[in-house]
């Protein structure tokens, strides 16, 4: 569902930055297009423009660059020499299964398997280290908690955890509040004023530290000689997954990950993409995006992450396709469900007399699953433009997910008013919290005073900003695998944005199983052109009476029976 079509406005175009005609725009690629694309993204030397090019040559960062790595390590290393016992504990969500199973794998080559205990949380739990999850550690005998992709800001449950005798090592990336719990080891980039590490996911985190144990002699993988290809799947799958920018180390390790995937996907990965209809050659940053993360996280969404984590564990394929059958049935419940608790969102937020000129939209219901309700107000922003706060309703309790838009940081005006809170944490536009449901107008309150005083403009505008101008000439396939040289794409670097301008409108017509996308046919120079705008067949009445059209969108190669033909995936549109 669409939000409310008086929200629902054309975006502005952007056009492309001029090139100054004195710059040596050229010498970035062999193809103009994507020269003048690099160099209107900030890449103005040849060496850079080489380097953007191919990142996965670029090493590995030296993991002890982050704080506390050498403490944990040394704690790690010496419960690995003792043979002590040592527990995981994970988050149900893409990031926190990958960066479980990373730790899982690695430890389990260094120690008897059976002392390496994973835990992952399910969604009646709630985010981060639990009571249940530390008495269990405790009665198995744990002397070391590894708590990743979380436990940065728990301070409680590392009390708990060293109360019971135990030792705790975080792994995280969120945004911190302090320097972590006292008496834990926190390893987070987030300590460091060096922004190099900022932009790592724990998937990331996990990995640096795993590769800071290969440095210290410990047995991490298969393959002595190379880390690596054991793990960097996973965090291209973490890190893509988490959204997190695809630049600097990120860009790196998705590269190098999606390598790795394509040539020699593990069991479990294998089975996935069989699962989302993709083949392992055709793997990208897109469509891990697109495709594997939504169906990994499905799992944790619906109930529990364990089928996702057993799925990435497995080595066993008749298993790991039953498991990821199973996933996408769990997927397929998911898609549905949400499309519901979309649906009830925006009747609530509709049946307020003044919604249309809110700061922010936060509503609640008793029916919504924890495990919905983030992606649903990730949907709801994109439409609405402004923040959105999603809760289960349950006693007087809320628990749920906040979304921002660019401008206004969340886990920023959380922290101003954390009194009126139970758990929150994640970062500058995404964030779980918890809060008893009288405080909820006093924390609607402080947002929309915090946003007035930041001058952040409700709805926030919307812009479409083009990267280059399509010559009739460029419109061929060579054009979509040049550009394909600037992979991986994600935030941060996101596939260009072409305009087609004036092309000849030739026909179109709704198209989908319930009609609701349009395909437009147009012809710029003697290239033809087959375009498709994903959900807004209702547009096509703008069409009616123009002659020309002007196109913006992603080429892409569209491959059916073993035939590859150019296809466009349009932003929007604009009769000439």
């Amino acid at each position: 569902m669409r939000s409310p079509n008086l929200i629902d406005t054309r975006p502005e175009w952007i056009e492309p930055a001029t090139i100054p005609p004195t710059s040596n725009w050229r010498d970035l690629d062999a193809n103009p297009l994507v020269a003048a694309i690099l160099y209107r993204r900030g890449i103005t030397t040849a060496a850079d423009a080489n380097g953007f090019k191919n990142p996965a040559q670029h090493a590995t960062p030296d993991p002890f660059c982050i704080p506390n790595v050498l403490t944990a390590v040394e704690r790690i290393v010496l419960a690995i020499h003792r043979g002590e016992c040592i527990g995981i504990f994970g988050d149900y969500d893409a990031d926190g299964i990958t960066s479980t199973a990373i730790m899982t794998m690695a430890l389990r080559h260094a120690l008897d398997p059976g002392k390496v205990i994973p835990r992952l949380p399910d969604r009646a739990e709630g985010y981060g280290l639990n009571e249940a999850a530390i008495g269990e550690f405790a009665d198995a005998g744990v002397s070391v908690v590894i708590a990743v992709d979380c436990g940065s800001n728990d301070h409680a449950s590392a009390a708990a955890i060293a109360k019971r005798g135990m030792d705790l090592v975080i792994i995280d990336h969120h945004q911190m509040r302090d320097s972590g719990p006292e008496g834990a080891i926190t390893v987070s980039p987030q300590l460091d004023s060096d922004p190099i590490c900022h932009n790592l996911t724990a998937a990331g985190v996990v990995y640096l530290v795993v590769c800071a144990l290969a440095s210290r002699g410990v047995k991490v993988s298969g393959n002595d000689l190379d880390v690596g290809s054991a793990y960097l799947d996973l965090v291209a799958l973490g890190t893509v997954a988490d959204v997190a920018p695809l630049t600097g180390i990120n860009r790196s390790l998705v590269a190098r990950g999606v390598e790795l995937i394509r040539s020699s996907p593990r069991t479990g990965m294998a089975a996935l993409i069989v699962s989302a209809g993709l083949t392992a050659p055709s793997i990208t940053a897109t469509n891990i995006s697109f495709a594997l993360a939504p169906r990994l996280n499905a799992a944790g969404r619906m109930g529990s992450p364990q089928l996702s984590f057993d799925l990435l564990m497995t080595r066993n394929a008749v298993e790991a396709r039953r498991l990821a059958a199973e996933l996408e049935q769990v997927n397929l419940r998911r898609r549905s469900r949400s499309a519901q608790v979309l649906a009830e969102a925006w009747e609530l937020i509709t049946r307020q007399h003044d919604w249309q000129t809110r700061s922010i939209f936060a509503i609640h219901h008793p029916g919504w699953e924890p495990g919905l309700v983030g992606a649903v107000a990730s949907r709801m922003v994109e439409e609405a433009r402004r923040p959105v706060l999603l809760f289960r309703e349950d006693g007087g309790m809320l628990s749920g997910s906040a979304r921002s838009v660019d401008g206004f940081n969340l886990v920023d005006a959380l922290e101003e008013v954390a009194p009126l809170l139970g758990r929150f944490g994640g970062h500058s536009l995404a964030a779980g919290l918890s809060l008893s449901i009288a405080n909820l107008p006093e924390l609607e309150s402080h947002i929309v005073a915090t946003m007035k005083g930041l001058g952040v403009t409700v709805p926030a505008p919307r812009t479409l900003r083009i990267d280059a101008t399509l010559p009739p000439d460029y419109l061929n396939l060579q054009t979509v695998r040049d550009i394909g040289q600037m992979e991986p794409f994600g935030r941060g670097n996101d596939q260009p944005v072409l305009r087609i301008p004036q092309a000849q409108l030739l026909k179109y017509s709704a198209m989908g199983q319930d009609r609701s996308h349009l395909k437009i046919v147009a012809k710029s120079g003697n290239r033809q052109i087959e375009a498709i705008c994903w959900g807004v067949a209702e547009r096509s009445r703008e069409l009616v009476t123009s002659r020309t059209v002007d196109l913006v969108g992603k080429l892409e190669i569209n491959s059916w029976n073993g035939q590859d033909r150019l296809q466009m995936i349009l932003n929007d549109f604009r009769a000439s």
